[in-house]
């Protein structure tokens, strides 16, 4: 049997206003009908995290991943490791740390941030045993460097 994956949507993020039966409920329904079976809405952040997981137990094919963004960070700039952790293993329906990663072309004034940023998530990908969804927008030298630093292959 041929199933389709939405590999990378933003459930928690989505205008659901002005459109009558536009709610996630009928989103899901709109997307079986065309064959998309499964769904990894991904969280920018801690806070879009608890939204996805909230949307998520009403559905046992909607899966999570959590990182914080390169364009989030001022949203969270404080983030910790521990809560990013307890988040990643909350639910057997986290499958993945992202997104996250560099933004230099959107935001290359917060580039100082967003190098440690990244490369703590690499460590915490690794302590949790998940992969990563990265990010990279005219990044690429640094994002591979912090990769190769940091293991990411593992």
């Amino acid at each position: 049997m041929t199933f389709l994956v939405d590999t990378h949507c933003h459930l928690a993020s989505l205008s659901l206003e002005g459109k009558a039966g536009n709610n996630i409920d009928s989103i899901i329904k709109r997307a079986n009908k065309v064959g998309v079976s499964h769904f990894l809405s991904v969280s920018c952040t801690n806070n879009e995290f608890y939204k996805n997981l909230e949307i998520s137990k009403d559905y046992d094919n909607i899966y999570l991943a959590l990182g914080i963004h390169p364009l989030n960070l001022e949203d969270e700039p404080n983030w910790d490791d521990d809560t990013l952790i307890k988040n990643l293993k909350s639910s057997n329906k986290v499958i993945a740390v992202g997104e996250t990663g560099l933004d230099y072309h959107y935001a290359p004034e917060t580039r100082e941030q967003q190098l440690p940023s990244f490369a703590r998530q690499i460590a915490i990908a690794n302590v949790v045993k998940k992969p990563l969804i990265i990010h990279a927008r005219e990044a690429k030298d640094d994002t591979l460097a912090i990769m190769r630093s940091e293991n990411a292959r593992d």
